[in-house]
């Protein structure tokens, strides 16, 4: 795409970020950082929940904590956040084990409609999951 001079949308940053976290590629995913820096989608929830997931499964707590703070900021601006979103807010809080995170989440998801979606509940269900509590789960 960059040697056709076609600038990437925040969905192929979130889709290629989604795809270094599954395929442990995580210098690929900070070269990839670097690219969305450079552009005008640092912001975006979609690439901040992808950050925040790929961060926090190689354990670069920092970084990690910094893109929660970007997910945080747009919980707090209002702006209305999808299923995908918190699905990947969700599966990162499972990867820091900050359950009491994902708890909130969980709350707003509830609270806005998103919790009824399948791809919410399954996040949900593994960050319960991977934390030890099994009947929550």
């Amino acid at each position: 795409m960059r040697k056709e001079g076609i600038k990437p949308s925040k969905f192929t940053f979130s889709s290629i970020l989604k795809a270094c976290s599954a395929l442990d590629a995580s210098e690929y995913g900070k070269q990839i950082h670097a690219q969305i820096l450079e552009s005008d989608l640092q912001s975006d929830e979609f690439i901040g929940s992808a950050l925040f997931d790929l961060y926090s499964l190689y354990g670069c707590i920092e970084d990690g904590l910094r893109s929660w703070g970007l997910f945080s900021e747009l919980l707090v601006s209002g702006r209305k956040l999808d299923e995908f979103t918190m699905s990947g807010a969700l599966s990162a809080c499972a990867n820091l084990a900050a359950s009491r995170s994902g708890e909130l989440i969980q709350g707003h998801a509830v609270k806005t409609g998103l919790g009824c979606f399948v791809i919410v509940g399954t996040s949900l269900i593994c960050m319960y999951a991977k934390s030890g509590d099994i009947d929550v789960a």
